[in-house]
């Protein structure tokens, strides 16, 4: 059965301030930590040796992948490299596909994002009620170049079906319809079937493949809204009349979903926060702003170059895709190849989601942020909250607490949760590998959330009050290293599958245990970095609005 959501809910989550979690994803520097007890510095020559221990195996590892990769680079498949950049003299490893792809359209990309955001501000000054019809027919043409007039039609069509749903009110009819729109791009059979009326490329397919899936994202956010509000009898904005009231046309539904720089890679945004944002009245960027977005493209070329230039060096991919190569290295090489490819899927994001980002700036968009370090992660709930935080608004307001949250107990909050990552799973594929990282993030975050409301007992507050402050900070250290242990594994099997991430998992912790304690080690000081933070709502207030 769809999710269903109350009025009372849904209006104290858009008219109240965030404040603090009993087990979910929100930011810290919103939270009102008010039950929990806190924890002092510790000694200066204690966090320096986490420090420099840290810093040295961080630069062993690197040292490693680059003797491995230096090392076997002849016995790898050919077809993971292509030819690098010439002034580095080095092959570049090419197996992350997602990567290499929008690499390769970095061109097209960035020259169709000028030329958006040029004509955008224009009309924004000129004509501004011809705003919300640029940005759509741009993002059309642009996409009619790319990829031909029938996938286009076809985004669109999938578009029109989701309108037609939300004018029935129906919340059931709209999930039931993205579950069956789903359920045709994830079984092959039938994603084939319609593909071969679009287009012979493959790769203009896979292009038609992903924006469609980002597009199913933003049409369940746009119908929701559409009968949320109309079940209301109100806006959600009737108490702040210093925000539009919202509408919900076909055209508001095309200009949210072909919104070019948010349209291909997100971050996403909700369709309550893009509309609210969008339709400010327009504005001339001031030099403050104007240098933050200058600031901001230098850092992302900074990271794009950073990245290119780690693969060029680092095959930590392809030595994983090898598998005798793979199984011959050391553990200390292994391990430094892991935690390599969790960079490089930070940094990928970092660079998209940046460059997305700063574009969409220019029209006073203000979207979901990059991705935070995976280092000073060491919370499930942390990674989903701060990795793409687009996405953790999406599944908090859509799925979990239409499902009851916080407010129908502990049982209801496990339910949405669940759902929330059933969902996410089945956009992602519905592989059994995405499985093994879906559950044990799921499992994560519940018995992060669990262990919380045990955290609030009296006597364990009495247990952990007669501790030192530093003896806390330690005590939840420890705790945290061994969540940073299970989410950098989780995380590895959606990035590698679960087969290598087994075969570590048995290198390591049966046969070989001499980097067992110094990982340990190492994620017990990163842990001490940060303050322990519990996950599940305490209430849905936090939601971002």
């Amino acid at each position: 059965m769809a999710p269903k959501t109350t009025v009372k809910q849904r209006k104290s989550t858009a008219c109240t301030k965030k404040s603090a979690p009993v087990g979910e994803l929100n930011d810290s520097k919103h939270s009102t930590m008010k039950n929990v007890i806190p924890h002092g510095a510790l000694p200066l020559p204690e966090i320096t040796l986490y420090c420099t221990v840290w810093m040295s195996i961080m630069v062993y590892f690197v040292y490693v992948v680059i003797e491995a990769s230096n090392e076997y680079k002849d016995h790898l498949w050919p077809g993971d490299f292509s030819k690098g950049w010439k002034f580095i003299g080095r092959d570049k490893d090419i197996c992350d596909a997602e990567w290499e792809f929008w690499s390769n359209l970095k061109l097209e990309m960035i020259l169709a994002y000028c030329l958006h955001s040029t004509g955008g501000l224009v009309i924004s000054h000129y004509l501004p009620m011809a705003r919300r019809w640029y940005y759509p027919a741009f993002t059309v043409a642009f996409l009619v170049l790319l990829v031909g007039i029938k996938s286009v039609l076809y985004v669109v069509a999938v578009c029109t079906v989701f309108y037609l749903t939300s004018r029935t009110q129906s919340v059931a009819l709209v999930w039931t319809t993205v579950i069956g729109i789903l359920a045709t791009l994830q079984f092959e059979t039938a994603r084939n079937f319609q593909f071969q009326f679009l287009s012979s490329n493959p790769g203009k397919n896979e292009i038609v493949l992903f924006v469609t899936l980002m597009s199913l994202l933003r049409c369940v956010s746009f119908c929701l809204e559409c009968c949320w509000h109309r079940q209301d009898g109100a806006g959600v904005t009737s108490d702040k009349t210093d925000k539009p009231l919202p509408s919900f046309t076909l055209l508001d539904l095309l200009l949210y979903n072909f919104y070019l720089p948010l349209f291909a890679n997100g971050p996403l945004m909700t369709y309550k926060d893009f509309y609210t944002q969008f339709h400010q009245p327009v504005q001339l960027l001031t030099k403050p702003e104007l240098l933050t977005i200058l600031w901001d493209a230098i850092r992302t070329l900074w990271w794009y170059i950073f990245l290119e230039v780690y693969l060029h060096y680092m095959y930590s991919a392809a030595l994983v895709r090898k598998d005798p190569v793979f199984k011959g290295l050391s553990v200390w090489t292994i391990t430094g190849i892991m935690y390599s490819q969790l960079n490089i899927f930070l940094v990928k994001y970092v660079v998209l989601y940046r460059l997305s980002g700063l574009f969409a700036r220019f029209d006073h968009l203000d979207p979901p942020g990059a991705p935070r370090c995976v280092s000073t992660l060491y919370l499930f709930g942390d990674m989903w909250r701060y990795f793409d935080r687009g996405l953790n608004v999406w599944m908090k307001r859509y799925i979990y607490i239409p499902m009851g949250g916080s407010q129908k107990g502990i049982p209801r909050q496990i339910t949405g949760s669940f759902l929330a990552f059933t969902f996410v799973w089945a956009w992602h594929g519905s592989r059994v590998d995405i499985l093994w990282w879906v559950i044990p993030n799921w499992l994560g975050v519940v018995i992060e959330g669990l262990a919380g409301v045990v955290s609030d007992l009296p006597e364990v507050k009495a247990r952990e009050l007669s501790l030192s402050e530093s003896n806390r900070r330690r005590v939840r250290a420890l705790f945290g290293s061994v969540t940073l242990c299970c989410l950098f594994l989780s995380n590895l099997v959606f990035l590698q599958g679960y087969e290598p991430v087994w075969y570590y998992i048995t290198r390591v912790y049966w046969q070989d245990k001499s980097v067992t304690f110094f990982l340990e080690f190492v994620e017990k000081g990163n842990s001490d970095k940060q303050d322990c933070k519990c996950i599940f709502y305490k209430n849905e207030k936090e939601i971002e609005n």
